[in-house]
This record gives C-alpha cells, structure tokens and sequence, in this order.
C-alpha cells in the first residue's frame, strides 16, 4: 500500500485505491487497527482512495473459499461508473455500487462506519438482498477541501487530461487573437459539456498573449457539483388534532 501511494503522490494524475490488511479481533478493536494503520502508517494523501475490510468468495484455482481485497472490487465499480455514467459520478450507493455476491469478513455498525469515514477510510454495508455495497467517497486525507471526494478529483484529473489535449493542438501557431479565441472557444466548449451532465456549477475562462515570451497563458476558474455523503431526515409529531406547515 505504501508503494502505491507513494506513485499517486509522486504523478499527482491519477487515483490509487488501496484496501486496508486484514485485522482480527472484535468489530471495535478491528476499527482501531483500521485507523491506526491509515493515520501512523500510510498518513494522509490526495490522490488514494482507501478501502477497508475483505470479501469471501470461493476460489476456483484453490477449490476453497478465502478473503480477498475490496480494492479491486472499488475500482471495478469506478471502472463502470465511469463507463456508463461520467467521472463526476459516484460509484458508491445502492444504484452503482452494489456488489451482487461475496460474504463480508466483519459487519461494521453505523458508529463504526462513520468514524472510519471522518479519518478518510471507505466502507462496504451489508444489503438487505444479500449483496454489499460500497458507502463511502472520501479520499485519503484530514484536510478538508473541494477535492477531499473521489468523485472531485477525479473529475479535476479528467479535465486536465482533456484541457492538455485541447491546448497541445495550438502549439506552434501565431500567438495572436485568432488563435486566442479559438483556444478560448474549444476549452469552454468542453467545460459547457461538463456542466450540462452535471459535474459543473459554474465556470469562467480566460486566455491572455503573453507577447514578450511567445506562448498563451490559460485561466480557469471552476466550481464543481457534489454528492451527497449524508441524508438528514426530521420528524416532527403535531400531535393528533392539528397540523403545522413547515416553510
């Protein structure tokens, strides 16, 4: 797990999803293990995605059942949001991140889930049908930030990629107004993309000449859309013979 992490901090491009080894002991004193080794051990990062606990499934190489890591399972969801949906979009919760099959090695409750959750470690739930699901899309890190959700940075390493693509094709041309606009031009046309499916709130772009050197400078200014990681719900009784109007 540490050399991994140590390659995502190192390119800042990309998300490793990592999974927690494999602790023994009652559900408190597993959580505590968890903790301990993703604070002491691999400390905080912005570009992993950390996963706790392990899946039973049977092996058909050995013909027995044995454990195996969540990590793998959490990128293939992500694979397939991505795929199907966009990279704004949560792989976690009941409608794309269900795992159908797979036993859990231990069944954390809520408290234990959302402690986890608050020092930046994902978890998989128990579903009524069976299956388990993936609860969690926090990234590796204490700090707090626009871009403490897996689902916000990875919509920052796609936009990059794809901004670098779109600027690539003006190296070498005239660094004048005609090449300005029309860089200007293709980058809002892709930001307008992102923001009509959702990943966008608002954006602002800029493109000056920088004459003296030769080359465009490109400003870009974004605010992204986020998930909802809690649901709050209220009850309020009005008692039998009235009822009140909440504004």
């Amino acid at each position: 797990p540490t050399y991994v992490k140590n390659i995502a901090d190192t390119r800042k491009d990309i998300i490793a999803f990592i999974g927690t080894p494999k602790f023994e002991g009652t559900i408190s004193e597993i959580k505590e293990q968890i903790i301990n080794f993703r604070l002491n051990t691999l400390g905080d990062s912005d570009y992993c995605f950390l996963v706790c606990n392990y899946k039973k499934i049977y092996n058909n190489t050995s013909k027995k059942y044995e454990y195996c890591n969540l990590a793998g399972d959490v990128v293939g969801l992500r694979v397939k949001t991505d795929t199907e949906y966009n990279r704004w979009t949560s792989s976690a919760g009941e409608t794309r991140g269900t795992l159908l099959n797979g036993q859990l090695d231990f069944y954390p409750n809520r408290k234990t889930i959302d402690d986890m959750y608050l020092k930046g470690i994902n978890s998989f739930i128990k579903d009524p049908s069976n299956g388990i699901i993936l609860f969690g899309n926090r990234i590796m890190t204490l700090i707090s930030s626009s871009l403490d959700r897996l689902t916000t940075r990875n919509m920052l390493n796609y936009m990059s990629r794809e901004l670098e693509k779109i600027s690539r094709y003006t190296i070498f041309e005239l660094a004048d107004n005609f090449t300005k606009n029309k860089i200007e031009n293709s980058i809002n046309n892709f930001l307008q993309n992102v923001k009509n499916t959702k990943g966008l709130i608002n954006f602002g772009t800029r493109v000056t000449i920088d004459s003296a050197n030769n080359k465009l400078i490109i400003n870009i200014i974004y605010q992204p859309n986020y998930v909802a990681d809690l649901i709050q719900i209220n009850f309020i009784n009005s008692g039998t013979n009235s009822f009140i109007t909440i504004s």
